[in-house]
């Protein structure tokens, strides 16, 4: 225990939190290292008063000389006496991560390793006094953290992870208003985990007291602040099993501060040209979502975009600051204001995380403007080690030229997905200003519930959109909408690319001659994948009749990627002639001519053998049925042995088979379809009768081996 005075009023809130690695123990093993993480806040301006150490700024963070706080996390369970001397006490001094000159904290994290004896429980306490001056409907101002080690195995034989939660060690809202405080908890085991209250000064000391209505998952408390000051919350965070027993606990305390209404400037008698100033606390508008799950390699730099706002027009408020919890390591860059909106600021945060940095990690953001006001705090889960799902860069159907009525678009990924489980994702459709792209505008958005997700596919549907005739799109895609099923379900990053996926509409009327190509070779660089040919290359009665126009807008052509070809198909180059009419029955894209829709065409019935590897993992052709219908057969396989399939890391071919209408119709998708693991092998056919038409195959073929 240590003394009131030595403290001195300057804790302002902490977590403890633990966690194995699994891969470095055999079942055999009798004992096994635990990491420990700890999470302390204190008074900023204590750290020279009473530590003799320099304050935590950007240098002394850079520098690792700011480790503060004092006291020790102490074994008090039965089983402390199974414990050598070195693992009964562990310093709770940390290493600055974040501060605020303005709300006077600093918060920082410390890591320590321990050997435990497996088989059993271990709490860990650190308990002293004091907070800093809190309401008087705290019991006393001592604090107690408490945390349950559990080194038993579970039932499939792997130890346990405690959950994670982090705060802001203060969170601010307004006297006389009911308030909801969203707490962040994660489990990198994908356990249940629900929170409550501490049950007595034991547990967690001295603020033990319920401060309002506890929703244990998610948790949120419901809070009236009806007195201005600072109130102390303590919560312990548990983590379950699929039988509902309890597996560890974590705790977590934190402060509330309640403030007066700001004052009012539109009254003001000494600035009246002064804008009004904003009431409303400023808000998190990023890329990612509230609780989101952040895959990162480790030695792997991550960059993250934080994006908040004024919520108020023509005012005089501005962001003072974005104050952070972070882990070990993270720097953050100064606040931008955004060039396309004067409310919006804009921070970047970068971390590279060290082999010994494995786990799960909570990076929080919190607004706070020139008004003294902070907004609700946004935390993210930042998963180390764990590859998030990526999207394959040309699987995207359709590009290029669409018709207006385009309703179906689909994208693929890397690595198999499900539909994410947070609310309000989108796949959003932005039309581009051609002069000003801070004119692009978004059109359509549609929400993640609305897609279909096939296992490594996702499609949209835009049902009764009709596109404007002549104009570029591109398709953004929120962070998250695609979610991998292992640990807090690591997620996909956002694409704001506006040049990843783009779309131009069909041109159906008068145009300018500008607009229209006119060539003696196929539309893009086909060079060294396809070659010029004379019509004798395709049967007359399929090709001979095909001469028309190919109206593309010249910002919209885009070389295709490279393939290497076994045996190379050939294509017939047709002569276009100028024109600024066309009518509506031109056949925009035909059998003949490659575009971005058909990069290459395939003459009917050739047999021809195509090797990818993960850098050209897609190779999208098309063909023409020449006859009122025919049996078509397209297969793809790997060329990894079945025996030796599993092992070799190579993956399912996948394939879909559209017609080519005014729009790309999805006739059908096959892989091998057989999920048994013995059997699973590498190969995938598609084989219908097909009416006369031109049709397009997408295989994609996911793997290095492939």
């Amino acid at each position: 225990m240590f003394s009131s005075h030595s403290i001195n009023f300057n804790f302002s809130g902490g977590s403890v939190s633990w966690s194995i690695r699994e891969v470095d123990y055999s079942a055999i093993d009798s004992t096994v290292g635990v990491r420990i993480s700890q999470r302390h806040s204190w008074r900023r301006s204590a750290a020279i008063d009473f530590w003799s150490v320099p304050e935590c700024d950007v240098d002394t963070i850079h520098n690792g000389s700011a480790i503060i706080g004092e006291g020790s996390l102490n074994c008090i369970s039965d089983e402390c006496s199974r414990l050598g001397n070195s693992y009964l006490s562990i310093p709770t001094r940390v290493s600055c991560t974040d501060f605020s000159i303005e709300y006077d904290y600093a918060s920082g994290e410390a890591y320590h390793m321990i050997q435990l004896p497996v088989g059993y429980q271990f709490t860990y306490s650190f308990s002293s006094c004091c907070w800093i001056s809190l309401l008087p409907t705290s019991q006393s101002s001592s604090w107690k953290l408490n945390v349950t080690i559990n080194t038993n195995r579970r039932a499939n034989g792997r130890f346990n992870n405690a959950p994670v939660s982090t705060m802001n060690p203060t969170v601010q809202l307004r006297v006389g208003q009911v308030h909801v405080i969203h707490i962040p908890m994660v489990d990198s085991d994908g356990d249940k985990v629900r929170c409550r209250w501490g049950y007595d000064e034991f547990e967690v000391g001295g603020i033990y007291s319920a401060k309002g209505d506890l929703r244990s998952n998610p948790c949120e408390l419901t809070y009236n602040a009806t007195m201005i000051g600072y109130e102390g919350v303590a919560l312990v965070i548990e983590d379950f099993d699929t039988n509902d027993a309890l597996l560890s606990s974590i705790p977590l305390q934190f402060l509330i501060q309640i403030i007066d209404a700001p004052i009012d400037n539109n009254e003001s008698t000494v600035s009246p040209l002064l804008p009004p100033s904003c009431h409303i606390p400023p808000v998190y508008v990023g890329d990612w979502q509230r609780d989101a799950c952040i895959g990162v390699n480790s030695n792997s730099t991550i960059d993250l975009r934080i994006v908040v706002e004024i919520p108020c027009q023509n005012t005089s408020t501005k962001i003072q600051d974005i104050l952070t919890i972070s882990p070990q390591g993270m720097t953050k860059s100064n606040i931008t204001q955004d060039s396309m909106s004067s409310n919006t600021y804009i921070m970047y945060l970068q971390w590279q995380p060290r082999p010994d940095q494995y786990g799960i990690y909570q990076v929080c953001v919190t607004p706070a403007d020139s008004e003294g006001q902070i907004g609700s705090q946004t935390c993210f889960n930042l998963q180390v080690d764990v590859k998030p799902p990526t999207f394959i860069r040309g699987s995207m159907i359709p590009t290029g030229i669409v018709a207006q009525n385009q309703n179906i678009w689909s994208i693929s990924t890397d690595v198999d997905i499900v539909r994410p489980t947070h609310r309000n994702v989108y796949a959003r459709f932005i039309r581009r200003d051609p002069f000003n792209s801070n004119r692009d505008t978004e059109i359509v958005r549609v929400n993640s519930a609305n897609a279909h997700y096939d296992r490594r596919r996702i499609t949209f549907y835009t049902d009764g959109t009709i596109w404007e005739k002549g104009q570029n799109y591109y398709i953004n895609l929120d962070g998250g909408i695609a979610e991998i099923n292992q640990t807090c379900g690591v997620q996909s990053a956002p694409v704001i690319d506006s040049n990843f996926w783009t779309f131009v509409t069909e041109i159906t009327s008068t145009i300018e001659a500008a607009q229209i190509i006119t060539s003696k070779s196929p539309i893009g660089t086909l060079s060294s994948i396809v070659e010029s040919s004379s019509s004798e290359d395709f049967p007359s009665s399929t090709m001979e009749a095909i001469s028309t126009e190919v109206i593309i807008p010249t910002s919209s052509i885009i070389a295709p990627d490279q393939f290497t070809l076994d045996s190379i198909a050939t294509i017939r180059t047709t002569t276009t002639t100028s024109t600024t009419t066309i009518t509506p029955t031109t056949t925009i894209t035909t059998s003949a001519t490659p575009n971005i829709i058909c990069p290459r065409w395939l003459q009917f019935g050739l047999i021809i053998n195509v090797t990818t590897n993960a850098s050209h993992p897609e190779f999208t052709f098309c063909f023409h049925v020449n006859q009122s219908s025919s049996d078509v057969t397209v297969a793809a396989n790997t060329w990894v042995p079945c025996a030796n399939w599993k092992v070799s890391g190579a993956a399912d071919p996948l394939m879909d088979l559209y017609v080519i209408g005014n729009n790309l119709k999805m006739l059908a998708q096959n892989d091998d379809g057989n999920s048994i693991p013995h059997l699973n092998c590498y190969a995938s056919v598609l084989s219908y009768r097909l009416d006369h038409g031109n049709y397009r195959v997408t295989p994609f073929i996911l793997a290095q081996n492939c």
